[in-house]
């Protein structure tokens, strides 16, 4: 866990204390205003401070090739800090018959997604059709320019963003952290990204300075 520091040189420093981010999402909205739109919902949204740090050290992250997974509303973060924008309201905006916040507990699958073949996600779980669980109202618009979709629900909506890239750059709308313990699958996307932080550190000890 990390302290809600906004100024860029403290986050600096944090960057350079640890070895991967990972943005878990959770409760409340990003500001629309923070991706260049007003408010369409009443939805509680993020404080100030967590928002500064979450899109400030996905930023800089970004720059230093650190690893980064962003998970559910943290997926959604990554896409805003590079550049992309959400959707404020699935039911409303789109209007989809498949539910993203159904009433079965987070531990069971919800439904399933495709993933696309030769992307980051596939080489991790290696499979194009997988079940995930779901829990989100909201889910990305327009993608930023320097990431690409690696997975998607049956009605369109966006499942899973990478960086072809980045060192390891993945976010997931779903909650892995939920179905690790009877799913192997999502057990090897958190062990994957585990190994890419280790990786990352073994190469930065060899470096003077990671922001040069």
């Amino acid at each position: 866990m990390l302290p809600l520091v906004s100024k860029v040189s403290q986050q600096r420093n944090l960057l350079e204390r640890i070895d991967g981010v990972l943005l878990t999402g959770g409760g409340a909205d990003l500001p629309p205003a923070l991706y260049g739109e007003t408010p369409l919902c009443t939805f509680r949204h993020m404080s100030r401070q967590r928002s500064d740090l979450e899109l400030g050290l996905t930023a800089l992250a970004y720059r230093l090739g650190m690893p980064l997974f962003g998970i559910c509303g943290g997926m959604q973060s990554i896409n805003v800090a590079l550049g992309g924008t959400l959707i404020q309201d699935i039911p409303s905006q789109i209007g989809s018959s498949l539910s993203h916040q159904p009433s079965t507990p987070a531990t069971h699958p919800a439904h399933a997604i495709e993933i696309m073949a030769r992307t980051l996600l596939h080489r991790i779980v290696g499979k194009r059709l997988i079940q995930v669980n779901s829990y989100h109202h909201q889910s990305v618009k327009h993608i930023a320019d320097r990431l690409i979709v690696s997975a998607q629900a049956p009605d369109g909506v966006i499942e899973a963003l990478e960086s072809p890239s980045h060192f390891f750059l993945l976010g997931v709308q779903w909650h892995p952290e939920f179905l690790y313990h009877h799913d192997l699958l999502q057990k090897r996307l958190l062990r994957s990204f585990v190994t890419a932080t280790k990786s990352f550190a073994a190469r930065r000890r060899k470096q003077t300075s990671p922001f040069t």
